[in-house]
């Protein structure tokens, strides 16, 4: 699946209406990971105010220590028409970083779902609002 099919044009950053928090225990910074799977993709990134918040046009990747690992937050802007096309890709693009395997696949996919259906849409509701 091609990235500029699924996600809304590039902007300086992400909106984040597709949000997901991963818990990544070790002493490893995911980071290397995380830039290898975008950049397997053909995505260009940059960091964002520190080395640990990656942006790709409009994916972001939050990454913070924890005492006992890390915490990615993971943020996408997907394109209004195909959100359900975005989320698919975003679990792709998740498992080559390795944050999400064969059997988290169907829970992150259902969740990240389910939360656009309940936070994503109604963003674009009130956006459409606020345009008029």
């Amino acid at each position: 699946m091609n990235w500029h099919d699924v996600l809304s044009p590039c902007k300086l950053a992400p909106v984040g209406l597709i949000t997901y928090i991963f818990h990544v225990p070790g002493k490893t910074n995911p980071r290397d990971k995380v830039i290898k799977a975008l950049e397997k993709r053909g995505m260009r990134w940059f960091t964002f105010f520190s080395e640990n918040r990656i942006v790709a046009c409009n994916i972001m990747f939050n990454i913070v220590k924890e005492r006992n690992g890390w915490q990615i937050f993971f943020l996408m802007d997907p394109n209004e028409k195909k959100a359900m096309d975005a989320i698919k890709f975003a679990v792709e693009l998740l498992k080559d970083a390795g944050l999400v395997n064969s059997n988290d696949e169907k829970r992150v996919l259902e969740d990240m779902e389910r939360l656009w259906e309940k936070w994503g849409k109604a963003w674009l509701s009130i956006e459409a609002e606020l345009s008029k």
